[in-house]
């Protein structure tokens, strides 16, 4: 009989051990080392929202002398602007433990949680002051679902009762039918800010964010650049602005009767930018208010209107107006209104433009009366630190039960 070749031998051998280990393999339905949340504990402390990037529109039309007659009236320019670029994912974290770096995980196809970067995200603004940090990322590459969490960490060190964001699921768009309820300011009115506003039956919390209107409220290229700016999606404005701004978390319900804040001032009138912004037990940015200014100027003989998003509404408070010259009231109008004027002259090519660099930068330091005035807002019952953290608090409560990692969940319809 022959003898067997060694290395057949060898080889057998290492096939049988092979199939042996592939069929211990088999038995196991998740690797050792998986899980479903980062290690950590769940507070309430952190607050993560989410949301895709989409156009936001502005553009010029222009008159040929003729403003009586509509008809001859051409799209002279439109722009498409992104912070980024199509199809990149967002996202915004207020945090209000005391951690100083987050790292942040992307939960895969398979339910289990990996990092989505090699590094720990700090700060981009601390609100001294107020133990609140804002954590910011995005996802150039997202990978259905497109399903996010974050971990606080202190001085890069992780421990059992580190704190840990809810979950968020971004997809689809961002609506901007939510009405800005404003009271004409030609009535006579009292010193209150009233912040009213239509809400969103999907909506699980909103972030209204309250600063100065008079960077956005000006005729030029340093004001257009603002407004442009601003009218990007986020929850808060972009840059540092929102270091001057107050903000808060909004439960649902309260829209129609408002929030107010009685504001004091020997200088009247008070301009106000208010930015609402509302997300779903997902944590993902569903609707916004979205009001655009139109400006008028003259280039030769050609009337040129351009009309320019703002990513919120503008509120003026005037309890003294002059009966024989008021001040002007801000010629803003429903994004609705807008697009659809804008629908009449067809589909042009628009020109794409990134933001996230120089327009980025914050514009001139606010007059010491609108300081004075926002501080006001600071300082009342929805507005304050104190009233921030606990209504994260009071939100998170609410999305622990809706919002868990969600591989199996089924998506919303995008505009739904």
């Amino acid at each position: 009989m022959r003898a067997l070749d060694p290395a057949l031998v060898r080889t057998g051998c290492g096939l049988a051990l092979a199939l042996a280990l592939l069929a211990g393999c088999s038995k196991k339905v998740t690797a050792p080392n998986s899980r479903t949340a980062p290690e950590g504990r769940q507070d309430g402390q952190m607050l993560m929202m989410g949301w895709t990037e989409q156009a936001s529109i502005s553009f010029t039309v222009a008159d040929p002398g003729t403003p009586d007659n509509p008809a001859d009236d051409v799209l002279a320019q439109l722009n498409r602007d992104f912070w980024i670029g199509p199809g990149v994912v967002r996202s915004a974290t207020i945090d209000a433990s005391p951690a100083n770096e987050m790292q942040v995980f992307r939960v895969g196809a398979d339910g289990n949680v990996q990092p989505l970067f090699d590094f720990l995200l700090p700060p981009s603004l601390r609100f001294i002051g107020s133990g609140l940090d804002l954590y910011e990322f995005v996802d150039r590459t997202p990978a259905p679902p497109a399903t996010y969490m974050g971990r606080g960490v202190v001085d890069g060190v992780v421990s059992p009762v580190s704190p840990v964001s809810n979950p968020i699921r971004v997809s689809g768009t961002i609506d901007e039918s939510l009405d800005f309820l404003v009271v004409p300011k030609l009535f006579a009115g009292d010193s209150v800010l009233k912040i009213r506003y239509s809400e969103d039956s999907r909506a699980a919390f909103y972030l209204v964010e309250v600063n100065d209107a008079g960077p956005v409220l000006g005729n030029g290229s340093s004001f257009s650049a603002e407004r442009r700016a601003r009218a990007i999606p986020s929850p808060l404005q972009p840059g540092t602005r929102p270091l001057s701004s107050e903000f808060a978390v909004v439960p649902p319900g309260v829209g129609a009767a408002g929030v107010e804040v009685t504001i004091s001032s020997r200088v009247w009138p008070l301009s106000f930018y208010i930015r609402v912004s509302a997300f779903d037990a997902d944590g993902r940015m569903v609707n916004r208010v979205n009001d655009y200014l139109r400006t008028r100027n003259r280039d030769a003989d050609r009337n040129l209107t351009t009309f320019e998003p703002l990513g919120g509404a503008v509120e003026v408070l005037d309890p003294y107006p002059n009966p024989i010259s008021p001040s002007p009231v801000p010629d803003v109008l429903p994004s609705n209104q807008v697009l659809a004027y804008l629908a009449g002259f067809g589909a042009p090519e628009p020109a794409i433009t990134s933001l996230a660099g120089p327009a980025a930068a914050s514009p001139a330091g606010s007059s010491l009366k609108r300081v004075r005035a926002l501080s006001l807002v600071g300082r009342s019952a929805r507005f304050s630190p104190e009233a921030v953290r606990r209504a994260i608090t009071s939100v998170r409560s609410g999305l622990a039960g809706g919002a868990a990692p969600a591989a199996a969940r089924t998506a919303a319809p995008a505009g739904r």
